[in-house]
């Protein structure tokens, strides 16, 4: 069974409804200003709709035409005298006789009123909702490090140490300034990351375990910009709380976690007297060790508490794999880990004498000795010549790499190949493998799809006993062009099934049946250099459910590995990529005995936690209002102070508006994610924030906006006669080709990122 976020389709659809209400919601509220501002200043308003295009309901009250139309998206208001579209007013001419009740004839103070009705509302609407938010718990990402980020891209795609890293955040730590500004949510790092851009930036922590706060960094320290964000970053990732949002197990047994239940107890610790509470990330990473273990929870729910016992297969969608070596892929030049002599290649058998049995697990042990400035212990197997050990102690002194306490290496979980060792796990539980019938010396071919729609915590894969491992050096170019789909010939990409697979995705787990014809691509040929591989697949449909190609076009590989078409032969299986002393290589099994059998591993439970906003509890009446005003302040003032920086390069701290910015379609999404995940009063303060955006937006100086036909109205009024109608017309039309350009734009980008592929 895989559970994720809770409600089924009726629930979805009604979220759906409560996001269209609100998003309607804020324009509605827009245009009930200029309406009760119509109505105050005499004005005539011949039609209040509810919704846009053709009218459904309609019932006139006195001299207005109240209408509920087909479209839900807020509404607009119908002046005498005065048109949505300003493109078709005429100025009265000096004969022309004015209705007292129209537009036209209010005096401009009223004009200006009216026009700024509907901002003034999305205004005070706004800070109602977050004031009454603010006093009974104003929803908001704790300032609590989650994960930091060892390298971002820059601009010119380079990978560099975040801020983040070079600071020493880490996971845990709870920021509480910010440049000297107290910080009561992850959204006041995030804004004051982006506004800083190149300016110093200076973080005070409270720290697990630290009595005092410390100010991390020199004063120095800038964010930094991200090529993947589009603007400046501290790289940093807000935490996830501890609400279980996802349970993967097999079965309905009841002894399973729940979503929505807490995790207060982990073998009778009592989680509750933490301050500050553990994190989602925190409890993960203290379970680390656990894995493949039974433990017992305490789970809480609703003021309920309830203990059970599980066996833990680490964190819910991330890969964890239990039970599989762990292997070095590389070992970087110049770090700890390379001057005591560890290989790429090496299989991570202990640390300090602590069974390995996953990679989350080799990262704590050396991050927690680091720490402590205590050297480890690491017992690796490396092949060796025939007589020889295969097993030997490396001492390693960690020390502090890009902010954060490591060795210098890329482990991996070893999926894919054959299996010098099996992990031990402990409390000596049988490693989840053997348990599955996998021995010493077999084959992992690949990773086989779940049988029968089980996504669960079964594993399912490819196994061959026996046979020759050998294996064939490849570059790093060879490597990414392995990986890299643009190195698949174009007509392949285009056509069916193989639209999106790079070779590596065709060739590994596949055995070779023959070569083809390099002439004409069609037809069994006595050699395999010329780049055309016949292959079969471990299983009969790829994970994707889509049967793989008759032949493989590696001709990308031909130049790059030539020995691997000289050394290939007809029922070779090609497994994968592996590390070695030597570099990389690229591993194929000859002469395996038999077909590949199907092995199913269990997992055992893996529970996963998201991010959820929490209510913030004021000291008193005052601080209300300073959140309230400070929220305001960030998103209409920094806002607009943000504007220009769209029309800057990365250099000078500009963002980029590809990355960044977001229409209708994304704002709808984000308020239905809202009211699903974060609960009611999430989605009130993000409607509110709306209405403050849509505040700006309309001040802006625009033609067809409130803001630009106050600009108008000033103009008018100094030169004491209207305008001229062809200035209004172009005027207009600019303004028009303005909002419709940027709306198409901003809604291209939401399609590009909510739509598949």
């Amino acid at each position: 069974m895989v559970v994720g976020h809770s409600g089924g389709l009726v629930l979805s659809i009604g979220y759906i409804l409560l996001a269209l209400v609100g998003f309607g919601f804020v324009v509605f509220i827009h245009e009930l200003g200029h309406f009760v501002f119509a109505k105050w200043a005499g004005v005539k308003v011949e039609v209040f709709s509810i919704g846009f295009g053709p009218k459904i309901l309609t019932r006139r009250i006195g001299e207005t035409e109240y209408a509920l139309s087909l479209l839900p998206f807020g509404g607009y208001v119908k002046m005498l005298g005065q048109d949505d579209n300003p493109a078709g007013e005429r100025p009265p001419g000096p004969g022309d006789a004015i209705d007292p009740r129209s537009f036209l004839a209010a005096s401009p103070g009223w004009k200006a009123l009216i026009l700024l009705g509907g901002v003034l509302f999305n205004l005070i609407s706004s800070y109602a909702i977050l004031i009454t938010l603010a006093f009974t718990g104003m929803p908001m990402l704790r300032p609590m490090v989650g994960g930091v980020e060892q390298q971002i891209v820059n601009q010119k795609g380079e990978r560099v140490p975040s801020p983040a890293s070079r600071l020493g955040l880490r996971v845990g730590d709870l920021v509480t300034e910010m440049n000297g500004e107290r910080v009561r949510s992850f959204d006041d790092i995030f804004t004051e990351a982006v506004v800083s851009a190149q300016q110093p930036v200076r973080l005070t922590v409270k720290r697990r375990g630290v009595d005092q706060p410390l100010t991390l960094g020199d004063g120095v320290i800038t964010p930094a910009y991200s090529r993947d964000r589009g603007l400046a970053v501290l790289g940093m990732v807000p935490s996830v709380e501890n609400r279980i949002d996802m349970v993967e197990a097999a079965g309905d047994d009841p002894a399973n976690p729940e979503l929505g239940e807490r995790v207060v107890a982990i073998d009778g610790r009592d989680l509750t007297t933490i301050d500050p509470p553990l994190n989602g990330q925190e409890i993960i990473e203290s379970l680390a060790m656990r894995l493949g273990t039974p433990i017992g929870l305490t789970l809480e729910k609703d003021g309920k508490r309830r203990d059970t016992r599980i066996v833990y297969a680490g964190e819910a969608a991330s890969g964890t794999m239990v039970g599989f070596p762990t292997v070095l892929f590389r070992v970087i030049d110049g770090t700890p880990a390379h001057a005591a002599g560890l290989l790429a290649g090496d299989v991570i058998i202990s640390v300090d004498g602590t069974p390995i049995a996953e990679v989350s697990q080799l990262l704590k042990r050396v991050r927690e000795q680091t720490i402590r400035g205590q050297p480890c212990r690491i017992t690796v197997w490396r092949e060796s010549a025939v007589g020889e050990s295969n097993l030997r102690d490396v001492v390693v002194h960690g020390t502090t790499i890009d902010g954060q306490p490591r060795i210098g290496v890329e482990p991996r979980a070893l999926t894919r190949g054959r299996l010098p060792v099996l992990p031990l796990l402990p409390d000596a539980i049988e490693n989840p493998l053997a348990k599955a019938g996998i021995a010493v010396g077999d084959t992992i071919i690949a990773p086989l799809p779940p049988a029968d729609g089980d996504k669960a915590n079964r594993l399912r894969f490819a196994v061959l006993s026996g046979g020759e491992r050998v294996l064939v050096p490849i570059s790093e170019v060879a490597f990414t062009a392995l990986l890299d789909v643009q190195a698949v010939p174009k007509l392949q990409r285009w056509i069916g099934a193989k639209a999106a697979q790079s070779l590596a995705e065709q060739l590994l787990g596949a055995r070779v049946v023959a070569g083809l014809d390099a002439g004409d691509g069609k037809g069994p040929s006595g050699s395999l250099s010329s780049g055309y591989l016949t292959v079969r697949k471990a299983a009969p449909m790829t994970a994707q459910g889509k049967a793989p190609a008759p032949y493989v076009d590696a001709r990308a590989l031909v130049d790059l590995v030539p020995d691997l078409f000289t050394t290939l032969r007809v029922d070779d299986w090609i497994v994968g990529v592996v590390a070695s002393p030597a570099g990389l290589a690229l591993e194929i099994l000859r002469g395996a005995e038999g077909e590949p059998r199907s092995v199913q591993v269990e997992r055992g439970v893996a529970i996963g936690f998201d991010h959820e906003e929490v209510p913030y509890r004021i000291a008193n009446a005052s601080e209300a209002f300073e959140i309230v005003n400070t929220t305001s302040y960030n998103m209409v003032v920094k806002t607009l102070q943000l504007i220009p920086r769209f029309f800057r390069s990365a250099e000078s701290g500009g963002i980029n508006p590809n990355k960044s910015l977001t229409g209708p379609i994304g704002i709808f999404t984000q308020l239905k994610q809202r009211a699903e995940h974060f609960g009611i009063a999430s989605y009130l303060k993000f409607l509110a924030l709306i209405g403050l955006n849509l505040f700006l937006v309309n001040l802006l100086p625009i033609p067809i906006t409130d803001g630009g036909q106050l600009v108008f109205l000033g103009i008018e009024t100094a030169m004491r006669r209207p305008l001229p109608v062809m200035v209004r017309v172009v005027a207009a039309w600019i303004g028009y080709v303005l909002v419709i350009g940027l709306m198409l734009y901003v809604c291209g980008l939401d399609l590009s990122r909510y739509l598949p592929g």
